[in-house]
Order: structure tokens, then sequence, then C-alpha cells
């Protein structure tokens, strides 16, 4: 579904267009709708979207909802979805992060992304420096598809230390029986 010609000739920004949307499929009401137009009319996406869901004026599956019929294609949750390490590492984070987009999944010689803005005219030209798939673009919501990217670069708070690891190695090889028994202690005093 998408907005018919003399639609999308009515509506001049993002926030004017995705208003007109809530307002076909009767989302929001009239007045909401007004003073959206009027507040956030040169907003960015990100920011529209974020004061949406923070001032639970919309549900999410709502807001993906007129994305979708926006951007005509399918709108994808990101949130909690476990994205291939591989395809997330295929591209620098600084160039995801700035360009809002995440490789979503691989067919064979197609590779799905999220996006917070599939319409981006150069997104195709970014991602083709990086990768020689077929591409074909999804639309996510960009605080979603922030914190994917930043999960995957991010170092967790588990990590140990490299150096820890080499310390401890080392006192392996050079006291084998002695550090086997300190951890079989340590075990024993666990339990």
């Amino acid at each position: 579904m998408s907005l018919d010609h003399k639609e999308q000739k009515s509506c001049t920004t993002f926030v004017d267009c995705l208003c007109d949307i809530f307002k076909k499929q009767n989302m929001l009401t009239h007045d909401d709708i007004d003073s959206l137009k009027k507040d956030f009319l040169y907003s960015s996406i990100p920011a529209f979207e974020d004061f949406l869901l923070e001032e639970q004026l919309l549900e999410k599956e709502d807001l993906l909802k007129a994305l979708g019929i926006f951007y005509t294609t399918q709108a994808i949750d990101a949130q909690g979805f476990f994205f291939d390490h591989h395809l997330v590492t295929m591209f620098p984070k600084d160039v995801m992060l700035r360009n809002m987009f995440v490789p979503y999944e691989r067919d064979n010689d197609v590779l799905y992304l999220l996006a917070a803005n599939p319409h981006n005219a150069d997104l195709a030209a970014i991602v083709g420096k990086y990768v020689s798939y077929d591409v074909v673009f999804f639309v996510g919501l960009a605080r979603d598809i922030d914190d994917a990217i930043k999960e995957y670069f991010d170092n967790p708070l588990y990590e140990i230390e490299q150096d820890t690891i080499n310390k401890e190695d080392a006192r392996r090889e050079e006291h084998p029986v002695e550090t086997m028994i300190d951890e079989l202690q340590a075990d024993e005093d666990f339990d």
C-alpha cells in the first residue's frame, strides 16, 4: 500500500507525509496531526520517531506500519533481532551509523538491509563500496538500527582484557602444578 499520486504532492516533508499516513490509517486524531505538523515539520527522522514513541502517541507496530507505507517496503522491528555478525562487520561502524543502516540478512546474492531512510539516494552507492550483492532495502526505526550497530562493535561488559589472559597463560606455563592446585581450591571454596 502506498500513497497515491495526489497525496504524494500534498505533503512536502517527511513529517508532513507521515502525518498524512497517520490520518488515513486513523492512527492519530486530527488535532494531534495538526500539532505534529506544526511542531516537527522540519525535524529529523530519528527525532520525530523518538518523540512519537516516547510520548506514546503511537505504538511501535503502528509507526513501523506507517513507515512501511511511506517507503513502500517491508518494515522490520530490529529490536531483539539477532543480526549475523559476519554481515554486520562487512561495513565500518561509522559508515553504518552515519547512514543509519545495518545488514539484516543475506539470501544467495541478495543482501537485505534495514535503513532508517531506504529512499536515501546515496545509500546504494555507499553499500556498493563494501559488497557486490544485489541490495534490497527494508525500513526500520533509527534507534533500533543504532542499537544493533553499537551492540556488535562496542566491547561487551564481560570481555576480558587480552593482557590479563596473557598473564594467566604465562603463569600456567611457568607453574602448571601450582596453578592447577589453586584453581581446584578456588572451585572447592566456591561450592
